[in-house]
This record gives C-alpha cells, sequence and structure tokens, in this order.
C-alpha cells in the first residue's frame, strides 16, 4: 500500500492526490468565477447531475482518465493542482482527514494498488 493513501495521518496533500481521483464529477458552481472555463465542461445530460442544476449554471471539471483535468503528477506519489488558486470552491472546503478523505484515499487505494 502507498504511504500517501493511508488512513493514518499525517495527511500530506501533495503526495497523494486520492481526492482528485475517481471520486466523481467536481461540480463547479456559479460563483466559481475564477476557474477557467475551459477546464471544466456542461453537466447536461451527465449522470448524476439533475437537469435542474444545468439550467442553474452548474458545471463540472473536465476529467482525463478518471483524474480531475487539473490534477499534474502521479496520485500517490507527487501531485499538485494545476490551477491551485482558482480551483472550484468545493476543492478550497475539502480538508485532510476528513471523512471525505479517507473514502477517497480508500478508493485510491484499491485502484492504485491492485
Amino acid at each position: 500500500m502507498s504511504p500517501a493513501f493511508s488512513m493514518d495521518g499525517p495527511y500530506d496533500c501533495q503526495a497523494c492526490g486520492a481526492c482528485c481521483v475517481a471520486v466523481g464529477p467536481v461540480a463547479v458552481q456559479p460563483h466559481d468565477t475564477q476557474v477557467p472555463r475551459r477546464r471544466t465542461r456542461s453537466v447536461r445530460r451527465m449522470v448524476g447531475f439533475a437537469s435542474f442544476e444545468a439550467d442553474l449554471g452548474v458545471r463540472c471539471m473536465k476529467a482525463d482518465d478518471g483524474r480531475c483535468g487539473a490534477l499534474v503528477g502521479q496520485p500517490g506519489s507527487r501531485v499538485a493542482c494545476g490551477i491551485y488558486d482558482r480551483r472550484p470552491s468545493v476543492c478550497a472546503e475539502f480538508q485532510p482527514g476528513s471523512g471525505y478523505c479517507l473514502e477517497a484515499r480508500a478508493s485510491a487505494r484499491a485502484r492504485f494498488s491492485a
């Protein structure tokens, strides 16, 4: 098991990246005006997003092979956010060691340790 995907702290986000890998589409809200539009796509007709969300202007981060399109590096080794200062609010509010973090780590561990 990669130490970066450990369920025990300390949590080094730049050695992990689990929250940016295979946790589903990351919603970009209309108030996230700093997120580069080229990094997002419409949620219209996407599984898991209701039509009212599309009507409200919600978009999602583009994904490359299950990874956030802004993720740079190799998950579990060394990663960074390519738009860190302009990332969606949901990413900025994500807390290392939270329940969501541990869930993402478990998912990444299963995916990358196979």
